[in-house]
């Protein structure tokens, strides 16, 4: 009986503990809700206080700011009372890594952030949180669309990157399931794009080396022939990736086949002619730094983001400082072939247009500055180049035009500042377009044609056009462009050996990208290089990444 009633108190005893326990825990639960709730409260007054005052930090976008806290009721996004948030370790990791596509990370506050990353008081938590922000805005503009406007550094750019409005870019980022890969995705997503990312890091390895060695050329060294410094160009062609890094020690002072095949495979992924030949301009190539080596590469990366993001399924891209045309379909490169382009002086822009029609045997209405600066000249000294050329001259009297006699114009009269007549030159053998011409939508009389000077094909440098592009295959070109027509392969033979003129409208959009890229990888690893025959990479940046350039209207003109 006695040991019943001891296990009745003991067991009212462990009931009272445990109703002690959970009232203790209530409290503690209120208790954290209420700091929790104060603790929010204290946040979102000292964001709001922040970004009116507007003088916590130089360089944040306090209107941006302002407009992405007002839409989400003030509350923080990276910070609580104990500090940054999952997300925030997230975006610092971006943010200090945003080197890896050649862009600076001290633009995105990371020394800032790391100064403010430890601390718990409320003003430096609120310090922390717009840092991270505004970092965020930023990156999402400038990996996405450009670390630059383009047309601010390169005039003859008219592709315009895509218009990024960061406060939606944050709000659509945070809203999606797994925030890091959401991040990854903010570069462009083109496979070219990823290449070049990973030599750059390849090429900026090498760079901790230290500089790779520098060969002397006087004269031109054949295979087999004498070379006082076949060492220095192994270890320079060992260093790049041309030769194996376990290949034994070439022998002193001969410049062997082994060499002369590494320098065979270096020439073409430089756009010199592969002839094996140590020449001068190969060992130009070879000794330019790896620190310019290495700007190129983010030069083109640049480009990359301000081209479209996602490319159409069927298209034709011509890289203007590679010389080359290549058709896609799918991905797949299904055409390429040479082009020559546009004189320095008359340099060929980058644009973005469509094929609209494609001429057979066309006829050429010569523009005039080509007429001023470059016909009446050549008829002032040989009065028959109107006649032999098949160049008819036309005159405007009210609303007619009327054709000229060439032969009864005094040409040594005529000033070029004013000059009175519209050439034409007629379909046939010399026309200048050839016997093709693919017409283009563009503002700028842009076009692809044919030529009657396919010897120019056979230079390695083919900047000789007034601005538009002649291909070196016109009658392939066609086939593919109007494949799935009735317009066979057959029937353009056939049409081509006639004098009459077909305008044939090209029904299913085709774009054209004429692009200007100096550096591009295949692999992810050496990148092949052309020389800035626009001097267009020199309008850049030496050094994006390192650079102190100022960014005028960062988000006004790249983003919003």
């Amino acid at each position: 009986m006695i040991l019943n009633m001891v296990k009745k108190m003991l067991g009212g005893v462990r009931i009272f503990h445990a109703l002690t326990m959970c009232a203790a825990l209530a409290l503690m639960v209120v208790g954290a809700w209420l700091f929790m709730h104060r603790h929010d409260g204290a946040l979102k007054h000292g964001i709001i206080t922040a970004i009116q005052q507007r003088d916590t930090f130089a360089h944040i976008n306090y209107k941006q700011l302002q407009a992405f806290y007002n839409a989400r009721g003030q509350g923080a996004v990276w910070v609580g009372s104990g500090g940054p948030n999952g997300k925030a370790h997230e975006l610092r990791e971006i943010l200090n890594h945003a080197d890896h596509d050649a862009l600076l990370p001290s633009d995105y506050h990371v020394d800032e952030i790391a100064n403010y990353w430890e601390r718990t008081q409320l003003p430096d938590l609120v310090r922390l949180e717009v840092l991270l922000t505004d970092a965020f805005m930023r990156y999402s503009v400038e990996v996405k669309a450009g670390y630059q406007f383009p047309k601010i550094i390169d005039p003859d750019w008219h592709i315009d990157p895509e218009r990024v409005d960061p406060v939606a870019v944050l709000a659509q980022t945070l809203a999606k399931a797994n925030f890091t890969k959401s991040l990854s995705e903010f570069a462009p997503p083109h496979s070219a794009y990823r290449n070049l990312r990973a030599s750059l890091q390849y090429y900026r390895d090498m760079a901790r080396d230290g500089e790779w060695p520098k060969v002397k050329v006087e004269k031109d060294i054949r295979p087999d022939a004498p070379y006082a410094d076949s060492e220095k160009l192994r270890v320079r062609l060992q260093r790049e990736g041309y030769l194996k890094a376990n290949i034994a020690a070439i022998k002193p002072g001969v410049y062997n086949a082994t060499l002369a095949e590494a320098i065979i495979n270096f020439q073409a992924r430089h756009g010199l002619p592969a002839t094996g030949i140590l020449d001068r301009s190969t060992a130009r190539a070879l000794n330019k730094p790896i620190a310019e080596r290495i700007a190129e590469i983010e030069k083109n990366m640049e480009r990359w983001r301000w081209l479209p993001r996602q490319l159409p399924e069927r298209y034709i891209a011509v890289n203007i400082a590679d010389y080359k045309l290549n058709m896609y379909e799918k991905g797949k490169n299904v055409l390429d072939m040479k082009v020559i382009i546009g004189k320095k002086y008359r340099a060929t822009p980058v644009i973005a247009s469509n094929i609209e029609y494609v001429d057979l045997n066309p006829t050429w209405n010569v523009p005039q500055r080509i007429a001023r600066e470059d016909m009446l000249p050549k008829q002032r000294g040989d009065q028959e180049f109107f006649a032999r050329k098949g160049i008819r001259v036309w005159s405007r009297h009210g609303k007619q035009m009327v054709r000229i006699d060439p032969a009864k114009v005094r040409w040594d009269d005529i000033k070029a500042d004013r000059f009175p007549f519209f050439l034409q030159q007629e379909a046939g053998d010399s026309n200048s377009l050839g016997r093709i011409k693919f017409g283009l939508n563009n503002a700028f009389d842009i076009y692809l044609h044919d030529t009657p000077q396919r010897e120019l094909f056979r230079n390695p440098v083919r900047a000789f056009s007034s601005g538009c592009i002649r291909v070196e295959h016109p009658e392939k070109l066609a086939a593919k462009v109007l494949e799935g027509s009735r317009w066979t392969p057959e029937r353009i033979t056939s049409a081509l050996e006639k004098d009459n003129t077909f305008r044939i409208p090209v029904t299913q959009r085709l774009p054209v990208y004429i692009l200007y890229q100096t550096a591009w990888s295949g692999d992810g690893r050496m990148a092949e290089f052309r020389d800035d025959v626009y001097v267009r990479d020199g309008a850049m940046p030496d050094n994006l990444m390192l650079s102190s350039v100022v960014k005028p209207h960062k988000f006004t003109t790249a983003g919003i």
